[in-house]
């Protein structure tokens, strides 16, 4: 049975493959040497960190790998297309996660939910959107498209 790291690389690399154009580096761009098996990534080349403001007017950070920046802008490009997105990527430890990007009209972007991660910045959400909404909304129009299936 594989790992779950393992089966999260999988996802990974089909994500990858998924890319429209070339999304990889060749070996001359890896910082090290490069991977004996061309087609095999080492976990650093998937790895995507979203750092949300602390508070007001403080920095947000999105730092990673050429390839995982990559895939985001494909993500950002599919949802500015489609409304919403998903990039699979990994944090510098190895484990997995999902990236949802998510096109939202200005009225609804200006409503949202603040992502400040100190306690004196962030303020109650009493029913405020978030990028979590659009999910759901997508998920229940397939139920109903799909005659109540997932």
């Amino acid at each position: 049975m594989a790992s779950m790291r393992q089966q999260g690389l999988d996802l990974l690399r089909q994500e990858e493959s998924n890319v429209q154009g070339d999304a990889t580096m060749n070996e001359t761009q890896h910082a090290g040497s490069a991977p004996i098996d061309s087609e095999v990534k080492p976990v650093g080349a998937y790895v995507l960190h979203c750092y949300a403001q602390h508070s007001w007017h403080t920095e947000a950070y999105i730092s990673g790998s050429r390839d995982a920046l990559t895939l985001l802008r494909a993500a950002i490009d599919k949802a500015l297309a489609d409304g919403l997105s998903e990039c699979k990527t990994c944090a510098a430890d190895g484990e997995c996660y999902s990236v949802y990007v998510v096109a939202m009209s200005d009225a609804d972007a200006e409503r949202q939910v603040v992502p400040y991660t100190a306690d004196y910045a962030a303020r109650d959400w009493s029913g405020a959107p978030g990028p979590w909404d659009a999910l759901k909304q997508r998920e229940d129009a397939k139920k109903v498209a799909g005659g109540g299936r997932a």
